[in-house]
């Protein structure tokens, strides 16, 4: 910096002395590096609850579509899903799940919340567990068991049986892992079997 105060100096000698000091004060003013300011840890909360309410405006989550009342043990799992999947991407609290899942169930569905004895506070498991018993009809669960044991890749990709064994497994939540695995391995082509192990 000096040799450039220098060459300053010397370029406005011909200047008067007050017009000199002034234009070398605002130079050194201009040659200092500004402190370097770090934010607090309320400041970066409050940029990142800025930024992330920003993303959910600009990527605009898909609201999950309305449950009717299907009674079947896909589509009210699915719902349950979308409603979890949708809340953890707009990072809605859990105490609210509740609460906005009502908003978003229609005809047979909305004759069921009416009448269930839940609430807006009752709790997600809650919800989910009563939702589950009254929409899944009574005699899936025996019936995914049943064709989860059954269960044969045939002629299919692995990949589509897997999809297909994974579909019914999630209808069983009391399906313990080894049976699981022991159907799954079952139901699999020997030359699968074998060019696996």
């Amino acid at each position: 910096m000096s040799s450039a105060l220098d060459t300053l100096r010397s370029l406005i000698s011909v200047l008067p002395d007050d017009d000199q000091q002034a234009v070398i004060t605002m130079f050194e003013k201009l040659s200092t590096s500004p402190p370097t300011l770090v934010p607090s840890e309320r400041e970066i909360a409050a940029e990142s609850r800025d930024l992330v309410r920003t993303l959910n405006k600009v990527l605009k989550p898909q609201t999950p579509p309305p449950y009717k009342g299907e009674l079947d043990a896909d589509a009210c799992q699915n719902f349950i899903d979308n409603q979890e999947e949708y809340y953890k991407v707009v990072q809605l609290d859990e105490r609210q799940w509740v609460q906005y899942t009502a908003l978003n169930l229609r005809e047979e569905a909305k004759s069921w919340w009416r009448s269930c004895g839940l609430t807006i506070y009752s709790s997600w498991d809650e919800f989910k567990k009563a939702f589950l018993a009254f929409f899944t009809p009574p005699n899936a669960v025996a019936a995914a068991r049943e064709a989860l044991e059954t269960l044969r890749q045939g002629k299919r990709t692995v990949a589509a049986y897997t999809h297909d064994f994974r579909r019914l497994r999630r209808r069983v939540p009391t399906l313990d892992d080894d049976t699981a695995f022991h159907w799954y391995m079952k139901g699999l082509e020997r030359d699968t079997v074998t060019n696996r192990v």
